[in-house]
């Protein structure tokens, strides 16, 4: 699995701000929300090649495109011949403590950082530590104004 746990104090005052207000119940729903934005970033930074996180994948080897031609099945898109890796990113373990959003396709992380000793080129998937945080915040955000001040 590709990830990283997030452990911030401002997004700790949020949590306990939803949890004082909405109790487990709604914390379960807040981590569901947090995952489900995750989940829908991967998948707009898949369709836009990248341009949504990382802005933008380097681009396939000529070598690569004329063998996924010469298949006549498949996609030139970039990390989605098959689109097995783009459906594998789901949303798991939402227990009102925390969300995981990841893959276990073991080919993942070597796609996200890259392999420069194989020549191959990182093309980042997922959000970073940081923007992971600011999309949990909006998330929170929101939650709070729709549930609590709404």
């Amino acid at each position: 699995m590709i990830g990283f746990e997030i452990d911030d104090t401002g997004l700790k005052r949020k949590l306990r701000r939803v949890s004082r207000a909405l109790g487990e119940d709604g914390m379960r729903r807040a981590f569901i929300g947090i995952g489900d934005k995750l989940l829908r970033e991967i998948d707009e930074n898949f369709r836009t090649q990248g341009q949504k996180l990382a802005g933008g994948w380097a681009p396939l080897r000529p070598s690569t495109i004329r063998r996924r031609l010469n298949k006549k099945k498949g996609t030139i898109k970039i990390l989605q011949d098959t689109g097995r890796l783009r459906m594998s990113f789901v949303r798991r373990s939402v227990d009102g403590k925390s969300v995981v959003v990841g893959t276990q396709d073991v080919r993942a992380p070597r796609l996200n950082k890259g392999d420069p000793s194989k020549g191959l080129v990182g093309r980042r998937m997922i959000h970073t530590k940081d923007q992971s945080k600011q999309a949990a915040i909006a998330v929170l955000d929101a939650y709070l104004e729709r549930n609590v001040h709404g």
